[in-house]
């Protein structure tokens, strides 16, 4: 079977939601997407699905045991596995003509030129430990015109951040100093849920625990995040007006669902 008649096949279902032209429109594009954990790894074999022809994706974490609860492709076969690695050969597998750029040791300032390059639009899954990395992309994304969607897990509900050319930077917005640590991270969740345990939020905020996540929102944040970055790049949404973000709160639990900005 050939490329083209097999792409065709493969998102066949997708016409009537999208054009014909939209869908060429993003075999042509290309996403970067940060991290290849519970949110990033998601993402991209959504946009993997959906056609985009090129992804470019990063992360030089492996997968571990604890991972297996929520993460897009941790088995326990693929455990010690760089998480980069395992992604890149599932997504192959599902569309073979897919182009990608893989980046094993995450994105870091020094290569993130490389990485934003070309891109259509960006995707951050990334860990919040290491803010200087988060900082050097949205920095560059920014400089380029480009939007970053950020999906982000609390309880049995989500908050999605887009940052775009038209918004305050992510420094502005979070007050992070630009060599910010993570002691300065504590305002990164814009709602905390009613039921949530502050004992234990406190001691996650304080990095004295590892953050608590389950699989649903995961999956319920990047179906919003990467909704929002293909609607932007196909132009059915505009971008952010700024000056702040645009925010997607969703929490299942509460019963909340709010999009400012």
């Amino acid at each position: 079977m050939g490329n083209d008649s097999f792409y065709k096949q493969m998102v066949d279902r997708n016409i009537g939601v999208l054009s014909n032209e939209e869908q060429e429109r993003l075999r042509n594009s290309c996403v970067a997407v940060g991290g290849c954990g519970g949110m990033g790894g998601l993402s991209i074999v959504q946009l993997v699905r959906l056609g985009v022809g090129r992804i470019k994706i990063a992360d030089f974490d492996t997968f571990q045991v604890h991972n297996l609860s929520r993460q897009c492709r941790s088995t326990s076969k693929n455990v010690g596995r760089n998480k980069t690695e395992v992604i890149s050969e599932y997504c192959k597998e599902i569309n073979p003509e897919l182009k990608m750029d893989i980046f094993l040791d995450g994105v870091k300032p020094k290569n993130v030129e490389k990485f934003v390059d070309g891109a259509d639009a960006v995707i951050d899954g990334m860990d919040y430990t290491y803010i200087e990395d988060t900082v050097a992309l949205y920095r560059l994304a920014r400089q380029k015109g480009l939007c970053v969607v950020n999906p982000n897990a609390i309880g049995f509900g989500v908050s999605v951040l887009v940052f775009g050319p038209k918004t305050v930077s992510i420094e502005e917005y979070f007050g992070l100093s630009a060599d910010a640590k993570r002691a300065e991270i504590e305002k990164l969740a814009p709602y905390i849920p009613t039921y949530a345990d502050k004992e234990i939020m406190r001691k996650a905020a304080m990095k004295e625990i590892n953050i608590p996540n389950i699989i649903m929102p995961q999956n319920l944040g990047t179906a919003v995040a990467v909704s929002e970055a293909v609607m932007i790049l196909l132009g059915r949404v505009e971008p952010p007006a700024g000056p702040n973000p645009r925010i997607f709160i969703l929490d299942l639990q509460d019963r909340k669902f709010v999009v400012t900005g």
